[in-house]
């Protein structure tokens, strides 16, 4: 049952502590989208990403009477307890997966090649919505190839999951870069140089 109906337009407050760390911690691992305790990199990598993106439309965070976090969609008012983003999420853990086990030279070409076909995807799902006016004269959109409607405009929908996915792969690089600069700093340098103690 809900909480109340108007309920869902929750504040930043109380959203922070509905989805603070130890909730998003718990939800990633509850739902195995990271192997905890072995992958608390990952599940850093995760958090440094997901704080700043906002849900995809129509979703907004709601309270259960019990107290806890679901995900409230103002289009067809069902409650979820998955996050919107659940789907992109493991896709995000799997690319830091693949790209950790990499070596360290072909994880730039992997991520490139992954942005390339994300931008080509979601060029093509931009394009296959239309803008149209109901019966009453209020505007929705339909997808030319499936025929599906929503009122939410595509951006409001589509961005957050590219934005994820932008944000997730740009830290992957810089962190690359990091490692780069470390490793060929003259105190690192050093490092490897002195001579093991026996």
């Amino acid at each position: 049952s809900r909480l109340s109906i108007g309920k869902q337009d929750l504040s930043k407050d109380e959203i922070a502590e509905l989805w603070g760390p130890e909730a998003r911690r718990a939800y990633f691992g509850d739902r195995r989208i990271v192997d905890l305790p072995d992958e608390e990199e990952a599940l850093r990598f995760l958090e440094h990403v997901l704080g700043r993106t906002p849900l995809p439309a129509p979703w907004a965070f709601d309270e259960y009477q019990d107290g806890n976090l679901c995900f409230y969609n103002r289009e067809t008012a069902k409650l979820s307890l998955d996050h919107p983003l659940d789907a992109v999420m493991r896709e995000m853990v799997g690319m830091w997966r693949v790209h950790s086990s990499l070596p360290t030279e072909q994880r730039e070409s992997y991520i490139n090649t992954l942005q390339q076909t994300w931008g080509r995807d979601e060029g093509i799902e931009f394009a296959a919505w239309a803008k149209a006016m109901d019966a009453k004269g209020l505007p929705y959109y339909w997808h030319t190839r499936t025929n599906a409607t929503m009122r939410s405009s595509p951006a409001s929908v589509l961005m957050p999951p590219q934005y994820l996915r932008s944000q997730c792969a740009k830290h992957l690089l810089e962190g690359d870069e990091k490692e780069c600069e470390k490793a060929s700093s003259p105190k690192f340098q050093r490092t490897l140089e002195r001579p093991e103690v026996v």
